[in-house]
């Protein structure tokens, strides 16, 4: 008898064991892509079990990064109720020990608080340097120009803003830009688009990639032929005034098609 029963605590410790170490999680979001550093980012996962005793419901978001076959434990972003199946980072880049750089090969560590053999990470994604206006300029003699910014992508067929500080020019005067390749030749076949006149943008004061509060905006819509090839399908923007005396240049972006 007392063989039989030794059994079957045995057996039952075995079925206990096994059914511990097959609790499993699977992150859903984020899948890959980019993130700019500062926005939000909705984190997802799946889970094949039901958490038992105190504590045993906490799970660590963390961010992972990997260097080559290196991969870096780079601190807590937050400590949530794993049943909740998700969470909004709502400051991407930034986690309980401070902010981290842009870059690449960056993923979410998920693991239970109670059991860290179980665990599980996203696909690797890119975090974006955080958009700041004031660098989107290379060559800045006069006309700060907002939009478009570093690696920001306009959409063929579509409209796309086109922005710009007029704080120094006057209300009479136009504003022509030519789109460009990185070489410095014409893109849109030796078109030239102007404003006519310099008016404000109505909604500068409440816009927030308006940072004079006096801006200017043309919206721009090219289709694909309108516009010649260029490497990476990277272009800028070329600004001035007609007798050239204030000038401005954005830096690279993208025009793809949507």
């Amino acid at each position: 008898m007392k063989t039989i029963r030794t059994c079957v605590v045995a057996t039952a410790l075995l079925v206990l064991s096994v059914s511990l170490s097959a609790k499993t999680i699977s992150v859903t979001q984020p899948t890959g892509g980019e993130f700019r550093a500062g926005t939000s980012m909705t984190i997802a996962w799946t889970k094949n079990f039901t958490p038992i005793g105190p504590g045993a419901d906490r799970l660590l978001i963390r961010l992972r990064h990997r260097s080559g076959d290196i991969a870096s434990d780079l601190g807590l972003i937050e400590e949530v109720d794993v049943n909740s199946g998700s969470y909004v980072w709502t400051k991407v880049g930034h986690t309980k020990t401070g902010d981290v750089p842009s870059g690449t090969n960056y993923s979410i560590l998920l693991i239970l608080k109670a059991d860290p053999s179980t665990f599980a990470f996203s696909p690797e994604f890119t975090i974006r340097p955080t958009f700041k206006p004031s660098m989107s300029v290379v060559e800045l003699k006069a006309i700060r120009i907002y939009s478009p910014w570093q690696d920001v992508v306009f959409l063929f067929d579509k409209p796309n803003p086109v922005m710009w500080d007029r704080s120094v020019i006057a209300a009479y005067d136009k504003v022509y830009f030519y789109v460009r390749r990185p070489d410095g030749s014409n893109a849109a076949f030796n078109q030239m688009f102007a404003t006519a006149p310099n008016a404000p943008y109505s909604n500068s004061s409440n816009d927030p990639f308006c940072w004079s509060g006096n801006c200017g905006l043309y919206m721009i819509t090219l289709s694909q032929d309108a516009l010649l090839p260029s490497p990476n399908d990277q272009y800028y923007l070329d600004m001035f005034t007609l007798d050239r005396k204030y000038m401005g240049k954005s830096k690279l972006f993208y025009w793809k098609k949507g």
